[in-house]
Order: C-alpha cells, then sequence, then structure tokens
C-alpha cells in the first residue's frame, strides 16, 4: 500500500522538478552529498558562508515543491544580514541532484546530511561545531523536522514556514481522491502516515520552534500549522500572518519574526565577544525583497507545496 505514494501519478502532483548548474562564483560553495543507503544517489546543497566569518551560525533549508536550493539567491540577505550563513538543499530530482523525487525518500534522503555536515561545514571555511537551524518550507517541512529528530540534538531550533502537519489532510490529497471517486477515497483513508510530523515533533522537539502560517493558506491550510504547534508543546512559537501560502515571505511580520528567532537562538549560543557585525548586505537585501516579491507573484499563478 505505501508504494501508492511513489505512483507516477503522486509524483506529477506532488513534485514540480526543475534542473540547475552549479555556481561559478566564490560568494557561494555548490556540490553534493551520498546517501548511505543509495549510494548512487546524490542530493545537491548550495552553502552561502558568510564572508569572512567562521564562527557564525547555520540554517539549512529546504524549500517547497516547485522551488530549487539556487532560489535562496533571492532571499539569503534575510539570514546574511541576521548572522547566519545557510545551506539551501534539494530534493532528488531538482537542481544538480541525482533520480527522481519521492515522498518515501524525502525523510531518508534528509537525515543523510547529518554524517556528512561536518564536512560540509569545513569545506565551506565554517567551523564544523557552530549551531545550526532547520528551516523548512511546505513540504520542505517533513525534511526538516526528519534532520531535528534524527539529529541527537544537533540542532538548536526548527523554523517550520507553511509546512505539513498530515499530508493527507490536504487539500490536495482530498482533491485526488475526489478525482478517483469512492475507490479513491477508500485508498486514502487506508494509506498510513508516511511522515509522523506531529509525533516526532512531540517526541523531540529541539530547543526552540517556530511555526508561521499564512491565515489564508489553500495549499497547507492554517490548521496544519496550528496542528504543528500544538506538537512542541510549550517548546513551539506560532505566527500567524495575513497572507496565502506564497506571499508569506513578502509581509514584514514574517521577516521580523524570522530575525526575532535567530538572534534569541543566537544570542543562546554565543557570548557578545564572539559574535561578529552583520553589516554590509542592506543593498543584496534589498535586491532579495524584489526577488522574493517577483517569485511570490508568479508562483501565485500555481498551486504550489
Amino acid at each position: 500500500m505505501i508504494e501508492f505514494y511513489d505512483s507516477p501519478m503522486i509524483r506529477s502532483v506532488v513534485f514540480h522538478p526543475r534542473t540547475a548548474t552549479k555556481s561559478v562564483f566564490r560568494s557561494c560553495f555548490d556540490s553534493e552529498y551520498v546517501v548511505p543507503t543509495s549510494p548512487s544517489a546524490r542530493i545537491g546543497y548550495r552553502v552561502y558562508p558568510l564572508p569572512g566569518r567562521r564562527r557564525g551560525p547555520v540554517v539549512l533549508h529546504w524549500h517547497g515543491n516547485a522551488e530549487l536550493a539556487t532560489d535562496m539567491d533571492a532571499g539569503v540577505a534575510l539570514f546574511h544580514n541576521a548572522g547566519w550563513a545557510v545551506i539551501a538543499i534539494d530534493f532528488r530530482g531538482y537542481g544538480w541532484s541525482s533520480g527522481q523525487p519521492s515522498l518515501r525518500l524525502l525523510c531518508p534522503d534528509a537525515a543523510a546530511i547529518l554524517p556528512h555536515l561536518p564536512s560540509i561545514l569545513e569545506a565551506a571555511g565554517i567551523d564544523k561545531e557552530v549551531p545550526c537551524v532547520a528551516y523548512g518550507r511546505s513540504i520542505g517541512s517533513v525534511c526538516a523536522i526528519e534532520a531535528v529528530a534524527s539529529s541527537g540534538g544537533r540542532f538548536a531550533g526548527l523554523i517550520l514556514e507553511g509546512g505539513i502537519a498530515s499530508l493527507l489532510e490536504l487539500p490536495m490529497a482530498q482533491g485526488l481522491a475526489d478525482m478517483l471517486g469512492a475507490e479513491g477515497k477508500k485508498l486514502l483513508r487506508s494509506l498510513p502516515d508516511l511522515f509522523d510530523q506531529c509525533g516526532k515533533l512531540s517526541r523531540a522537539p529541539p530547543q526552540r520552534v517556530l511555526v508561521v502560517h499564512g491565515r489564508h493558506d489553500n495549499i497547507s491550510p492554517v490548521s496544519q500549522g496550528t496542528a504543528l504547534h500544538a506538537a512542541c508543546a510549550d517548546k513551539g512559537q506560532l505566527v500567524l500572518i495575513e497572507a496565502g501560502h506564497n506571499d508569506v515571505t513578502l509581509k514584514a511580520e514574517y521577516v521580523e519574526a524570522i530575525r526575532s528567532f535567530l538572534a534569541t537562538v543566537k544570542s543562546e549560543h554565543f557570548s557578545q565577544s564572539e559574535e561578529d557585525g552583520t553589516q554590509g548586505f542592506s543593498w543584496l537585501h534589498s535586491v532579495g525583497d524584489l526577488f522574493r516579491r517577483t517569485k511570490a507573484q508568479v508562483l501565485g499563478c500555481f498551486g504550489t507545496t
């Protein structure tokens, strides 16, 4: 029954992969890591170090189903300005990753970065012991939660933007069941919970969790975000924004929530003397805002997770 999750029909609905080439610029570092359980599988990623900063903390970012790791080019300034480097990670079949996208392999592929993380950080000139925060947008929340749950306490925090609590309760899944008729609805009810998102959060939440969700999200409804927050007990902070699924990042409340959360986590792990300055990226932030707005307008024409 679980094989249904990776049927061609499900793949075509859930995933919208694109390819990308590695950058020739030295401001970022592109590579891929091997999945131990599948040596032929390679997952691509892009590292955005803080120039001249070896001790800065790091955000590991998993994107939505119609995006790429390289799309972080337009959003990295928000994190850099807050004093955080970023590792943006793709799914199978996205960017320069090998293979084809798979719901069943999202979790093992995400967890597979953990043994490689020290060498990834060092190759990018970042101290391998720096604090890390996992960030999952939409379906990327599956990867972020799995990485945190599998890390043995490696992550200092978790950010979920438009996250998914239950895949089978998404409007997309309900619509698919309606298309298949009575048998489709019966099949939907019989499928196992592939990800156990709330269960993982309730069993081992990180020290801090930020859940950001659009009140008018019609891709991953706000009930998904409130369920994720409830699973975190007293570890979670919930920020609901007057936005949909793809325009949350355009709102001032989003920017303030991310800045505040990252500042809090950073202060808990660095003394004032260890912190470096975070100036010099204001121009990039402005360009990033322009790209984020353009991307949201384009994605608004499609149902993306």
